[in-house]
């Protein structure tokens, strides 16, 4: 295995949902996703610790939580497009060609949006804390909590909209609750899937020659 720092990281599905999970705890105990390298830190030796043999540390793992962000950005823009439809439960994205063509010109991300839409959009949301977002922000290196949108936050699965004397406290809870919700249905759909059609999947047979 590559040492800290360099080598190229295998993000697998569960490293993925791992890291997610352990920053969506983390942003639950301190209110914010504007963490120190020590924090980073934090998080590399919890993955390290759920993975033997996988090494990352801060450097990557903060990386890994930036291209995550621009991603949800990306996301954000795209369903907020006019004549962009977004379907919450099934995680689709609906629009014409065109619009599709325009998008995936600027970045190869809203290619995955298309076919899979946006991976861990609940988890990303919480974690984000408001929307729309700059595209050019990423993760500080400040402790200092961030700001709660006091705006509608409309969800594909819900459209529940924030009543204006709402608190912070109560809507990080909404999005906290979302997150619990769709995690949950993640967790059934995982252990529903067939026995065999699980078998199939771990085995990848060699392509034949055309």
């Amino acid at each position: 295995m590559a040492p800290k720092g360099d080598g190229i990281v295998e993000w697998t599905d569960e490293l993925e949902s791992a890291f997610v999970d352990i920053m969506v705890d983390k942003f639950q105990r301190t209110h914010t996703s504007s963490w120190k390298m020590k924090d980073w830190e934090q998080i590399s030796r919890e993955l390290e610790d759920k993975f033997p043999g996988v090494i990352l540390g801060a450097d990557k793992v903060k990386t890994k939580a930036q291209r995550m962000k621009t991603q949800y950005t990306q996301f954000i823009e795209l369903i907020q497009h006019t004549g962009v439809g977004w379907d919450g439960p099934t995680n689709t994205v609906k629009a014409n060609s065109d619009i599709w063509d325009k998008f995936i010109k600027r970045h190869s991300n809203f290619r995955t949006f298309r076919s899979k839409g946006c991976k861990h959009y609940e988890a990303l949301q919480l974690i984000r804390g408001k929307e729309p977002i700059d595209i050019a922000e990423g993760f500080g290196d400040s402790d200092d909590p961030t700001d709660e949108a006091e705006e509608p936050v409309i969800t594909g699965s819900r459209r529940r909209v924030r009543k204006r004397g709402s608190n912070n406290k109560s809507q990080l809870q909404e999005l906290i609750d979302l997150y619990k919700e769709s995690k949950v249905k993640k967790d059934k759909a995982k252990n529903s899937t067939p026995l065999e059609s699980k078998k199939s999947k771990s085995v990848t047979s060699p392509e034949k020659p055309a």
